[in-house]
């Protein structure tokens, strides 16, 4: 059988939660626009609509956020999480064949988009916090 390195997998497991919201992105600014363009004659009509509308919108995205936080997460920490072997190296626990040393470059790709992922969550739980 063929198996995909560690890097391209965990990689894809990181971005499917970003990428369940893209079509629902695009289908909210395909109805927002449509929204726009049929209620011209009503500007109170069409505020309230788009504020319904972005309401439904955040709760989807905000049920996804929640649906998908506990294993994003646990994708996330698995860079950070290494085990020491009986020969002194010391391993990451999902990829037994990375060491963790900063000198390695494949462990240098997954710290440095998990720090990008706790960087754009931070921001997105701030960005919901806050709205």
């Amino acid at each position: 059988s063929v198996e995909a390195p560690y890097e391209q997998t965990w990689i894809f497991m990181v971005a499917v939660p970003y990428m369940l919201v893209f079509p629902l992105s695009f289908s909210f600014s395909v109805v927002a626009a449509f929204s726009y363009w049929q209620s011209r004659d009503d500007p109170q009509f069409r505020e309230v609509q788009y504020w319904l509308l972005r309401n439904a919108m955040c709760r989807t995205v905000l049920a996804i956020l929640l649906l998908f936080i506990q294993s994003h997460m646990e994708q996330l920490m698995s860079p950070f999480i290494c085990t020491k072997r009986e020969d002194d190296s010391i391993v990451m626990d999902n990829a037994q064949d990375i060491e963790c040393k900063a000198s390695n470059e494949r462990y240098q790709f997954l710290v440095l988009f998990a720090t990008i992922g706790w960087s754009v969550l931070a921001a997105v739980y701030s960005t919901l916090v806050l709205s």
